[in-house]
């Protein structure tokens, strides 16, 4: 595909479709799901590691895996590339999910 052809595209996504194809937008909800569904069990395996004293490496893993997958989340919200593309999606994903840039999954210092 030329250059050209992309760039109309991108436009017509972005602008219909507010980033996403509709035959896209059930994956984007379900990933989404997913990661934070993965990421709530990751947290809780990681509480219930520390209560019961459990090895320092199933402590850190469980850390380690809630993060990334909150990490994940973030990225379908507020994403790292910064094309029109990019940003439609995000911002359409932010309205369906009712995120507001004071959402705690925008920061991403830790």
């Amino acid at each position: 595909m030329d250059s050209a052809t992309k760039a109309m595209r991108v436009d017509v996504i972005s602008q219909q479709y507010n980033g996403i194809l509709p035959l896209y937008e059930a994956f984007y909800i379900h990933s989404i799901m997913y990661s934070a569904e993965r990421a709530v069990a990751a947290f809780q395996q990681f509480e219930d590691g520390v209560a019961a004293s459990s090895t320092p490496a199933v402590i850190v893993g469980s850390a380690q895996e809630s993060l990334a997958h909150a990490a994940a989340v973030s990225r379908f919200f507020w994403p790292m590339k910064k094309d029109d593309l990019a940003v439609a999606r995000g911002k359409r994903l932010r309205e369906a999910f009712q995120l507001d840039d004071l959402s705690p999954l925008k920061w991403r210092k830790l």
